[in-house]
């Protein structure tokens, strides 16, 4: 993806006990001036920077319920989420957001670029509110 777009950035938002491994896999991959981890931000923080986004990447194997997913959505940004659990409850694949299968990096790849080189889906999948999650926004 890097050598389509060498503009890309990923920005990984939040600590955790994978955090350093994901930073060293960024080095050995040479995607790490792609990538940006930001560490612990504060929900407001948070909440600004997805706002700005082109997408929310959850590719949790496993999603209880997934509020970020509906945070997302209702600031208007597309999801690309694990098949799997709340996530795939509520987002509706190809209307405000992509599926993939739980653990298919490729397919994680596959969404990412049909949302980077399609404006239009992206705009679109933008405009999608399930009304059903959101009620009147």
């Amino acid at each position: 993806m890097v050598r389509r777009f060498p503009d890309f950035v990923l920005e990984f938002v939040g600590d955790g006990a994978t955090r350093a491994s994901c930073e060293g896999l960024a080095v050995q991959l040479g995607v790490a001036k792609n990538c940006i981890f930001t560490g612990f931000l504060s929900h407001p923080e948070v909440l600004s920077r997805m706002a700005g986004a082109w997408a929310t990447i959850v590719p949790s194997r496993n999603e209880a319920f997934g509020l970020v997913n509906i945070e997302s959505m209702a600031l208007g940004v597309p999801v690309i989420g694990s098949n799997t659990g709340g996530t795939a409850e509520i987002i509706r694949d190809g209307e405000d957001g992509l599926l993939f299968p739980p653990g298919d990096h490729h397919s994680l790849a596959s969404c990412m670029l049909k949302l980077i080189d399609n404006k239009e889906l992206r705009a679109g999948m933008s405009k999608e509110r399930p009304s059903s999650v959101f009620g009147k926004i």
